[in-house]
């Protein structure tokens, strides 16, 4: 009763581990796997500059990091209406920022919600990043964030706040968060032209 976070960023952790739970069933037999191996990863120090996600790309090996396409990163979706953000550091005409956007845009339509794109740049004089997607930017794989929040949050800003507690978070939104993440991934990874249904 006492733990806050719900949304920043339990919200993301729930999302992450229902998409893994989903994509493990279809990937332990051999007939259902995808064209992609898929890799998911929970970090700490979210509210310190990513640091968690910081250490962890650095464990990689170089030729890791350079086999990853894209990686998606889930913050704060467990309020939201009706409308997501992908926020993302390279241009909007970068082929894997295309794929990412097309993909969850064709499946939110398709749920009849929103997906909006936003770029910002990134600062490298700045050791401080805005956005978890942008420690992946900076190792040079290209990344993206998709949370409810328009704009970045300021340092500790609606993270782990008294008000972020289990009461304020939609299931609703963790769900059709899930669905719009895990039906995009399954329309890349089996190639499939249509919208590809989950039962969550």
């Amino acid at each position: 009763a006492l733990s806050v976070g719900s949304d920043s960023n339990g919200s993301g952790i729930v999302a992450l581990l229902e998409i893994a739970r989903l994509f493990s069933l279809l990937y332990s037999n051999p007939k259902t796997r995808g064209r992609y191996n898929l890799l998911f990863g929970l970090t700490s120090g979210g509210p310190y500059n990513y640091n968690g996600t910081q250490k962890w790309l650095r464990s990689f090996d170089q030729r890791l990091r350079e086999s990853i396409d894209y990686a998606i990163c889930l913050n704060s979706i467990g309020s939201w209406d009706n409308e997501l953000w992908i926020h993302v550091s390279k241009p909007p005409e970068n082929a894997y920022i295309k794929q990412i956007f097309e993909g969850l845009s064709n499946v939110a339509e398709e749920l009849d919600l929103k997906v909006g794109l936003k770029h910002k740049k990134i600062n490298i004089s700045n050791p401080r990043v805005a956005w978890e997607h942008e420690q992946f930017s900076r190792l040079r794989v290209t990344a993206a964030t998709l949370s409810e929040l328009s704009v970045t949050p300021e340092l500790l800003e609606s993270t782990g706040g008294l008000f972020d507690t289990r009461q304020y978070v939609n299931e609703t939104a963790i769900v059709r968060g899930v669905k719009l993440v895990a039906e995009s991934l399954a329309v890349i990874s089996y190639d499939l032209l249509v919208y590809f249904n989950y039962i969550v």
